[in-house]
């Protein structure tokens, strides 16, 4: 068990993990952590946790990964959770794990022989999918068959048909041990109550087994790099044939050498991270892109696997992109080659970025406990090891040309990867529709109209026995949380024009002396204790003429674009985005705050406190000054035009675009941003400049800017260290003056 006293108290969160592993593709890992939600045996009815959760302010989710099924629970201030945790933690350890749940959940067919399931359905509608059948079919290259790691916890349809109960319960009883669960608590926590609560809790399990359990995954066999380089072809189903993908992945250092594994992120982020990184740089920012878009992601198992995805790439060019990404890789090899300068710089900017993020949200910290619990010491001396502090960074921030250069060698290049070419085909498309209703015709043929009747009636009586309503007894019985009781986050709000004297007297008055007179902007400042601040400038869009919104998927771009100064300096978008990326920790251009207000529009920038003016500087510059010039513009439309067909894959995005075609007018921006509703406007952009009129697009561009970027339509934020900020209102009346 592990807790952190997180700096934002207003919440309570509890993260329980179980090391999960199975050699097969029977997805026992996933449907265990459905049926756990179904009952325990001291309360046996389904949805207890989620009742109980609307009266003590709590929400929770879980999730199933290849070696860990994770369940989450989160409340409100600490009374709501210690009532709680006990309860979330028996569901863990004794759920019911009926037949009638087994029926409903896992797999069944019903009276019209349709075959569904919650499980089921939801892996009929993922294991069609490019990026799915990409990744099975890399972990299943990279390990052994019988490996954990090439398993697919989920389950793939064709197992799950055939998946019993008692496989389940079996998998539950190896796995759903006390010595197998790891408990981390972060937010709003009384230490006392918790381990009262923890002990009497443990009292109540039965002894381990004198004899040493199987650790999962440690204890196992384990998996190594590559003998040669794999490179395989798999098909996905799509009509469109136009855009292909491809994964590519290593099996790279071991778990337990920490500062090899944050070296092998920061080669990732300096390769991937931003549009000039190197891949980036000779694959996507180009005439003609091979790609539209490049992550990098870790998978952080025994050995960690590093992984590229490409997407977006024209299909008859797929294994060229392949042999350009591996070219690359060989010539980062050579010290001549190697950018240090810019590796710093990643570094640097990576380190902040982890400060910020784990400031933001304990669930960095959390996966650290996590990932130590599974593969680390079990002493627990990883731990802390791993946690108190940042010297992997300030070490690699020494880093020579030569050590980076071994150590892409090491892990990228002299190390064998495996690469899925993910190739979409209409004709396993239409083989795929055409087995289904064979499958459909078959199964009604194989139960006829009695056998169907009896598979309805088995689950309706499934079903009813499910869905026994939870006593109102039950659930009062534990009381309610006061909420007056919830420890809330202490902030100091302060309003210009309307000033609130929450926030620290001297500030507030420092502030307003600070300010221009006249000033014209409405500011607003939430003050708490942070090492950095947020800068939110909301805009309306009423202020465009609707048929110029339609160009906002270029305007977000406007960070990586060059800049023509008053002076006449000219800053090409290279060295913009080197210094945006120097002087800012986060910086975005979207729609709304949060997901919410999306017809607005938000340009957020966050930064550390000592970069307050060259922040406020950058917006100056980028929003008044950035240059639409035609090659970069270009650039942009074409991998718009590009990331149209991963785009129509997903199902999810065809859902909202719908929605915002149907519900929406022509002056929302939602639907006017959706990539349906833009597709022939922007290959229409790409044949103006082919046919020479880019002076036609440049001239919309500068009307947005006009309408958009002045004072008159724009709402000023601050969030974080506000309080620390020198001459906030002289540079804020700066920015006035220049936008």
């Amino acid at each position: 068990m592990a807790f952190d006293r997180h700096g934002t108290p207003a919440h309570s969160t509890g993260i329980f993990a179980v090391a999960t592993e199975i050699p097969d593709d029977s997805g026992c890992p996933h449907t265990l952590e459905h049926l756990v939600f179904m009952g325990l045996q001291k309360y046996p009815y389904k949805g207890l946790l989620d009742s109980l959760g609307n009266r003590f302010f709590s929400s929770t989710n879980a999730w199933t990964s290849v070696d860990q099924t994770v369940y989450t629970l989160t409340t409100a201030g600490w009374e709501g959770f210690k009532t709680l945790l006990p309860i979330y933690l028996d569901h863990l350890f004794h759920p019911t794990l009926t037949d009638e749940a087994c029926l409903t959940e896992v797999y069944h067919i019903d009276g019209k022989g349709k075959e569904k399931g919650v499980v089921f359905s939801e892996m009929q509608g993922i294991e069609p999918q490019g990026w799915f059948l990409s990744y099975l079919n890399l972990q299943k290259t990279l390990y052994a068959e019988n490996s954990g790691y090439s398993s697919e916890t989920g389950g793939l349809m064709s197992e799950l048909r055939h998946l019993t109960n008692d496989q389940i319960r079996q998998f539950h009883k190896a796995m759903y041990r006390p010595d197998n669960l790891c408990v981390v608590i972060t937010g709003c926590v009384d230490e006392d109550e918790l381990l009262r609560i923890m002990t009497e809790f443990d009292a109540q399990l039965p002894l381990l087994s004198e004899q040493a359990q199987k650790r999962p995954f440690v204890d196992s066999p384990r998996d190594l790099p590559l003998r040669e380089t794999i490179v395989k072809t798999v098909e996905f189903p799509d009509e469109d044939e136009s855009m292909a993908e491809l994964v590519i992945g290593w099996i790279g250092p071991e778990s337990d050498k920490t500062l090899e594994n944050v070296a092998v992120d920061m080669v990732g982020s300096y390769l991937t991270d931003s549009p000039i990184s190197l891949f980036n740089k000779h694959l996507v920012e180009i005439n003609d892109p091979l790609a539209t878009d490049i992550d990098y992601g870790t998978d952080d198992f025994v050995r960690t696997g590093l992984n590229f995805t490409v997407g977006g790439i024209p299909t008859e060019k797929l294994r060229l992109v392949d042999e350009k990404v591996k070219a690359i890789l060989a010539a980062q090899c050579d010290p001549e080659n190697f950018d240090l300068k810019y590796m710093k710089e990643v570094v640097n900017q990576q380190k902040l970025k982890f400060v910020a993020q784990t400031e933001k949200d304990p669930a960095t910290f959390s996966n650290v406990a996590i990932l130590e619990f599974i593969y680390g010491n079990p002493d627990g001396l990883n731990l802390a090891e791993w946690t108190k502090s940042l010297k992997e960074f300030d070490t690699l921030a020494s880093w020579s040309a030569d050590q980076w250069c071994a150590l892409i060698k090491q892990y990228f290049v002299d190390n064998h990867p495996a690469t899925i070419l993910g190739v979409p085909s209409s004709a396993l498309n239409k083989s795929l529709k055409k087995a289904g209703k064979e499958r459909s015709k078959q199964i009604k043929e194989k139960y006829g109209e009695k056998g169907l009747a009896e598979l309805k009636q088995k689950l309706d009586k499934a079903q009813a026995v499910n869905d026994t309503p939870i006593p109102d007894a039950l659930l009062t019985q534990f009381g309610k949380p006061d909420p007056s009781k919830i420890d809330l986050m202490p902030v100091g709000p302060m309003m210009e024009r309307f000033l609130i004297t929450r926030l620290q007297a001297n500030s507030a008055k420092s502030f307003k002396n600070d300010l221009p007179e006249k000033f014209p902007l409405y500011l607003h400042y939430e003050n708490f204790l942070s090492q950095f601040a947020t800068i939110h400038l909301m805009m309306s869009t009423t202020a465009v003429p609707k048929e110029l919104l339609r160009y906002f998927s270029v305007i977000e771009e406007i960070f990586s674009m060059s800049v023509q100064l008053p002076s006449g300096e000219y800053i090409p978008y290279e060295k913009v985005i080197t210094g945006v990326n120097n002087d800012l920790v986060e910086y975005q251009f979207d729609n709304g705050i949060e997901n919410q207000f999306a017809e607005l529009l938000s340009v957020r920038i966050k930064f550390e406190k000592s970069n307050y003016h060259e922040s406020i500087q950058w917006l100056i510059d980028v929003l008044k000054y950035a240059v639409f010039e035609e090659s970069r513009i270009k650039i942009i439309i074409e991998k718009i035009v590009n990331s149209l067909a991963d785009k129509k894959r997903n199902d999810e995005l065809m859902m909202y675009s719908l929605e915002y075609r149907t519900v929406y007018t022509d002056a929302s921006l939602r639907k006017a941003q959706d990539f349906i509703n833009t597709e022939e406007f922007y290959k229409g952009l790409l044949e103006k400049i082919e046919d020479g009129r880019f002076h036609e697009i440049k001239e919309d561009l500068e009307s947005i800017r006009d309408h958009l970027f002045n004072v008159s339509n724009m709402k000023v934020f601050v969030i974080g260290g506000a309080t620390d900020l020198e001459t906030t209102g002289l540079s804020l009346g700066k920015f006035c003056t220049r936008v």
